[in-house]
């Protein structure tokens, strides 16, 4: 499965919309581009022509979580954390446990927000 983290200083990179970096990952390949100059159109069609299926980020935008999941990528927004870290616990499944989820995550917000956008799917943070 190919991924993509967002990256700044060896951890995820805070906000998506304005990151400078992207790590991409397939299987034991590590790949980094530079997309501080893409903007957010051009950030979803860059993820999706290099077959990304799976994006792990720091916070984003409405309009980019919109244009992501058109381009059909799996989010793991509202994360951070040290990038090796992150990546075993995306490979162990754990990345939904509160450890991984940004301080000051409002999970309830984001929750009942997504409900109503995504016609209740529910929200992307899944602190436990």
């Amino acid at each position: 499965m190919k991924f993509a983290l967002c990256i700044w200083n060896g951890r995820l990179a805070p906000v998506f919309d304005c990151a400078g970096t992207l790590l991409l990952i397939d299987g034991s390949s590590r790949c980094e581009h530079r997309i501080g100059a893409l903007d957010l159109v051009e950030r979803a069609r860059f993820l999706s022509d290099k077959g990304v299926q799976t994006l792990i980020c720091g916070a984003l935008s409405r309009e980019a979580q919109i244009m992501l999941t058109h381009e059909g990528i799996q989010l793991f927004p509202f994360r951070s954390g040290d990038i090796d870290e992150v990546i075993q616990a995306f490979e162990e499944k754990t990345l939904d446990k509160a450890d991984w989820a940004m301080p000051g995550c409002s999970c309830q917000k984001r929750r009942r927000a997504a409900q109503t956008h995504q016609g209740g799917e529910g929200g992307h943070c899944n602190r436990k």
